[in-house]
């Protein structure tokens, strides 16, 4: 587990290893002990809900990410991380705590050929979707939130 600084008033608690990161972000002023219970419950939400599925077939799927410990395709929702891998020069998607390449993601999305894909970019620090959460598209109106403002 580390602790640095983002700013002046707030500090990112993070724990990573295995190729899973988790944070939250806690003012110096708030209730430290809190805050490492959210990180917890993070982790624990984290590692429960996977985002690839390991497959039971003693047949080769075409469209599944192909490991040594077997073969895992893609839940219709999940996470990931994007990180760059400075031994091939590149970036890739972290699922599961595993490293996934562009390519390996995009043919596993194949099993979904003709639907829509929507995303989300997220903080490291933001919660995370769990099974039965979807992303609604919500309008802003810019104008309203200003004038709240």
């Amino acid at each position: 587990m580390l602790c640095d600084c983002c700013k002046a008033n707030e500090a990112r608690i993070s724990m990573a290893g295995e190729g899973y990161q988790f944070s939250v972000f806690v003012k110096p002023e708030d209730d430290q002990a809190a805050a490492l219970m959210r990180l917890h419950r993070k982790v624990i939400t984290g590692l429960q809900h996977q985002t690839l599925q390991l497959q039971d077939s003693e047949f080769t799927i075409s469209n599944a990410l192909q490991t040594a410990d077997g073969q895992y395709c893609i839940n219709d929702t999940g996470c990931g991380r994007i990180e760059y891998d400075e031994i091939t020069g590149g970036h890739h998607l972290i699922i599961d705590g595993r490293p996934v390449s562009g390519s390996d993601f995009l043919n596993m999305l194949s099993q979904y050929e003709g639907r829509n894909l929507c995303y989300q970019v997220r903080e490291l620090s933001d919660d995370i979707l769990e099974k039965g959460m979807i992303l609604i598209p919500v309008p802003l109106f810019t104008r309203s939130i200003w004038l709240k403002a």
